[in-house]
């Protein structure tokens, strides 16, 4: 996801310690994002009926 548009993107600092730090925040957040999205699908074996 690309946060090019997002309000205050043009603030955040991409090099040296600043940089990198924003880059481990961010990674951290996308991976926490797509744990949270996946804890609210139903598995596939409770979804299933037997006939």
């Amino acid at each position: 996801m690309l946060y090019l548009d997002r309000l205050g993107h043009f603030l955040k600092g991409f090099v040296g310690y600043e940089g990198s730090i924003n880059l481990v925040f961010d990674l951290a957040n996308l991976l926490m994002e797509r744990d949270e999205e996946e804890s609210y699908k139903i598995p596939e074996h409770i979804t299933r009926r037997s006939t």
